[in-house]
């Protein structure tokens, strides 16, 4: 099986300035996610790992670790702040097929905001996708913050919890809820190019439990300080 390891890492970020490039210990936020991805494909074969970046210093960076043997140059109207990880994935899967004449089997995405990883946790994602031919997906999950009792939405008029809103809820309560935490997608190559993203919450997807340690996704300079203690700055 063939395997096309993505980092998407754009320049600009809204909430932490530079937000790839940000030290975390000594090294970079993006050195992480190229890490955990070259172990990945140390241990897969037929593995390529491409980032996908608008920032010289990014690819820069990247290059010199990953080793490629091509260039690909994420476009501008593609580094845009409304722009999804599905459309610059799909652009970068018609590069490779094109001017690479790469094709893949599986699409593994590393998100740079997930500095902690366990890759055992990918690799056993890849063998339920290689086992159940009806599974399209693996999402990494963890348990969750709160607990839905816990959740309140406050207005200007009122506020409610979930119990207030949601039918049927007296039967949810006592169900198991997750968290889709960002730390790994694994998607079926046919599937990502049908439908333009890496799952849907059909019976297809597989949401697989990580440890809550592993769960961490840098969103903001409080998840940034959090993620500094983590690695004892």
């Amino acid at each position: 099986m063939k395997n096309l390891i993505v980092i998407p890492a754009r320049a600009g970020s809204k909430r932490i300035l530079n937000k790839n490039l940000i030290k975390i210990g000594s090294k970079p936020l993006i050195h992480y996610s190229i890490k955990t991805a070259i172990k990945l494909r140390n241990k897969v074969t037929s593995s390529t790992i491409v980032t996908i970046s608008d920032s010289k210093e990014i690819k820069s960076y990247a290059k010199k670790l990953i080793k490629n043997k091509f260039d690909y140059n994420r476009p501008k109207n593609l580094s845009k702040d409304n722009t999804t990880t599905s459309d610059t994935v799909n652009h970068l899967v018609k590069f490779l097929s094109k001017e690479e004449k790469l094709n893949f089997d599986y699409i593994i995405l590393l998100q740079p905001t997930s500095p902690i990883r366990n890759e055992k946790d990918i690799l056993q994602g890849l063998r339920i996708l290689e086992k159940k031919e009806k599974i399209d997906s693996v999402v990494s999950i963890s348990d969750t913050l709160e607990h839905i009792d816990d959740i309140v939405y406050k207005s200007k008029k009122r506020s409610w919890s979930p119990s207030n809103i949601i039918k049927g809820y007296n039967k949810l309560k006592n169900k198991n809820f997750f968290t889709i935490n960002g730390n790994f997608y694994i998607t079926r190559m046919k599937f990502f190019k049908k439908n333009k993203a890496f799952f849907d919450y059909s019976k297809n997807t597989f949401f697989f439990k990580i440890n809550k340690k592993y769960s961490l996704d840098l969103d903001d300079n409080y998840d940034l300080y959090l993620a500094r203690k983590l690695f004892k700055i």
